[in-house]
C-alpha cells in the first residue's frame, strides 16, 4: 500500500465533507451564480478554500511519480469563459513528467461548471486564472 500522501495546495484548505449531491443542481448554487453585481473576478463556488479542498480530494498521485519519488509544483493557467466554463488549460511551469502535469490538468477539468464568470461593467467577460498544485509524498 502506498505511503500516506500529503497534497499541498498553495491555498488554505478548510476541512469539510464532500456533498453527496451535485451542488450545481441546488438553489443556493444557482442564486450564487446569478448574483447581481457590476464588477467581480471569476470565482470558484465556495471560494479558494473550497477549491483547495476539491482539488486535494480529487488528485490521484500518478503511480510513475510515486514509484520514482517525484515531488514538485505544477503551475496551471486557464481561462474561465463568459459562461463560467474552464478552457485553454496550459502548464506554465517546467515539466516534471511522470504524469504530474496530466493529473493536475485532469483535476482542473473536473471543476467545469463550478465557476462564476467575471463581470466588467455588468457584462460577463473571460478571465485568466492560474493556480499552483504541489505534489508531495509524506513518508511519516
Amino acid at each position: 500500500m502506498k505511503h500516506l500522501l500529503f497534497l499541498s495546495i498553495i491555498l488554505s484548505a478548510i476541512a469539510c465533507e464532500t456533498p453527496e449531491i451535485d451542488i450545481r443542481d441546488t438553489a443556493e448554487f444557482k442564486e450564487w451564480l446569478n448574483e447581481k453585481t457590476n464588477e467581480r473576478k471569476a470565482e470558484y463556488y465556495g471560494g479558494d478554500s473550497a477549491m483547495s479542498v476539491f482539488i486535494s480530494t480529487q488528485v490521484v498521485y500518478p503511480d510513475a511519480a510515486f514509484e520514482e519519488n517525484v515531488s514538485g509544483e505544477v503551475r496551471l493557467q486557464f481561462v474561465i469563459n463568459k459562461r463560467g466554463g474552464v478552457q485553454e488549460i496550459q502548464i506554465i511551469s517546467d515539466s516534471m513528467g511522470f504524469g504530474l502535469e496530466e493529473e493536475a490538468t485532469r483535476v482542473i477539468k473536473e471543476t467545469q461548471g463550478l465557476w462564476r464568470p467575471a463581470l466588467q461593467l455588468g457584462e460577463r467577460v473571460k478571465m485568466k486564472y492560474s493556480i499552483p498544485i504541489t505534489f508531495y509524498i509524506n513518508y511519516e
